[in-house]
């Protein structure tokens, strides 16, 4: 059987790239979010100086596992489009978590055996400090290349969380990483794979320490300019770093120093990829503003892992996370206008992965998780070899690993 491109057509209609504007989106959203059990919309932007629209949904019946969570958040510059935003984190996760793709049990001798395409799990690649399983009975799901083709992918890199079939043999970890949705498929697959990129752009940025300051002086962004003025009269102030990213995609971190506070749960970051760098500023000075909206409000229950840094009071926490805060001696003038919309999203993808390939980023694979007739669809997209660093997980990939052969 002949492989073939497997996204459909995606002539994206919104700013943001998206296929629909979020007051078309938002009804079902909300109607889909509801039925599967998100309580308790809210907004937090009350609780913040800052005042840009963050909501909140709950998903009570969330799984009681150490590190889930059950307060998903959105934010954006509108109140509909950050209540979107909530509503489709909760579909994410509910789908990660409920999905009903099968699986199977399978040891890679036998896959190998039985000529079957798998990603081994150590090519993902394994955070650092798990072991490899090794040729043990392991649980696989089915996804998709983006040239169409069937590839087994480690079970625990697609569900989050992931709970281990009997009989399998699996590391006990799962991550988000990946995980999007949209009113379209090829929309869902495109933000699953901008995370990705975007989270190994940061992995490398991290244990690297490279990155150049962007000048947000002449960015053509009304709304950046006006949170800029209220940062600025709270005596916060805002550092955004271009980070170097693979597959031709653009990546940013934005932190906000919150120095009058003197508390050091107000040093707070965010970062996000797009095609459109103008868009992946914008996004992930959204996420900053969202994560420091989050930590005063306090709802979520994984926020207890930020215990020891706010321990270490706020001069001691700042010299810690100084690199990111600080300016770079180098500047880069900030984009100049937005890119016109593409015509068809799904062209866009197969450039990236196309990119990707070339720089031995490969096979870029997708798995729809969330039910055939669902409104809003939900994806997993993995790119093996990309690092990862979070919450005290290392996930060494490509870009790393290369540097330190490069350094011996």
């Amino acid at each position: 059987m002949e492989a073939s491109n497997p996204l459909p057509p995606c002539p994206p209609r919104a700013s943001d790239w998206r296929r629909y504007h979020a007051s078309e989106l938002l009804p079902g959203a909300e109607r889909e979010a509801s039925r599967l059990g998100a309580v308790r919309p809210s907004s937090l932007a009350g609780l913040d100086e800052l005042g840009t629209p963050v909501w909140q949904v709950v998903r009570p019946a969330a799984l009681d596992i150490d590190g889930n969570v059950t307060v998903l958040t959105g934010k954006a510059w509108t109140d509909e489009s950050a209540r979107l935003g909530a509503y489709m984190e909760f579909l994410e996760r509910h789908w990660a978590e409920r999905s009903e793709i099968p699986h199977i049990i399978a040891r890679p001798s036998e896959l190998q055996k039985e000529k079957r395409w798998f990603i081994p799990l150590t090519v993902m690649p394994l955070p650092q400090g798990v072991p490899d399983p090794g040729d043990q009975p392991l649980a696989w799901i089915a996804g998709t290349t983006l040239q169409g083709e069937k590839i087994l992918i480690p079970a625990h890199d697609v569900l989050c969380p992931f709970v281990s079939p009997p009989g399998a043999c699996n590391p006990p970890i799962w991550r988000s990483a990946g995980l999007a949705s949209g009113g379209h498929l090829t929309e869902a697959v495109f933000y699953g794979l901008l995370e990705v990129i975007e989270r190994d752009a940061v992995a490398v940025a991290a244990l690297r320490k490279i990155g150049t300051t962007v000048d947000l002086g002449s960015l053509p962004s009304e709304s950046v300019r006006l949170l800029t003025q209220k940062l600025e009269a709270l005596g916060a102030d805002i550092e955004v770093k271009r980070l170097p990213a693979v597959g031709g995609v653009q990546a940013f971190a934005a932190f906000l120093d919150d120095r009058e506070s003197r508390n050091p749960l107000r040093l707070v970051g965010g970062h996000s990829a797009h095609i459109d760098p103008l868009l992946a500023i914008e996004h992930a000075i959204l996420e900053a503003v969202q994560t420091r909206a989050v930590m005063i409000a306090g709802a979520r229950e994984d926020l207890q892992r930020y215990d020891s840094f706010a321990g270490l009071g706020y001069e001691a926490a700042r010299r810690e996370v100084g690199w990111w805060f600080d300016r770079t001696g180098d500047f880069e003038a900030a984009p100049s206008a937005r890119l016109a919309l593409p015509t068809d999203l799904a062209e866009v993808v197969y450039q990236i992965g196309e990119d990707l390939r070339t720089q031995k980023f490969y096979p870029v694979a997708f798995v729809e998780l969330s039910a055939p007739n669902a409104e809003i669809k939900v994806v997993r997209v993995v790119v093996p070899t990309c690092s990862e660093v979070s919450h005290e997980s290392i996930r060494l990939g490509r870009r790393i690993l290369e540097d330190f052969r490069h350094l011996r």
